[in-house]
């Protein structure tokens, strides 16, 4: 049979176990979600932008860190680059009715 002792001892050791795994999960879980302190984080810089009326900070850019973009690439087939044949309107291949004058 097992003893009062043994049962007691049992108990400490079992509750100490869980003890420490209380522990453990509260050190690695976080209290407060991600996105929260994302949030928070937002509301702080809000509040000093506005409220307190703090200045923006101002970035030196040097020439070397400006980003070239180079111009796209327009090839002749685009249908924005049809020239005038001179007349003003531009021929698209179809047929053109002149008006009848029914008068």
């Amino acid at each position: 049979n097992v003893t009062s002792s043994y049962r007691l001892v049992a108990f400490v050791v079992l509750e100490w176990i869980l003890i420490g795994a209380k522990i453990v999960l509260m050190s690695v879980i976080d209290d407060v979600p991600e996105d929260v302190e994302l949030q928070e984080q937002r509301q702080e810089f809000l509040v000093t932008k506005i409220i307190v009326d703090e200045a923006d900070e101002e970035i030196d850019l040097e020439d070397d860190e400006f980003i070239e973009i180079d111009e796209p690439k327009v090839y002749q087939s685009d249908p924005c680059l049809r020239e005038d044949d001179g007349g003003g309107d531009e021929d698209d291949g179809a047929e053109k009715k002149e008006p009848d004058a029914e008068e």
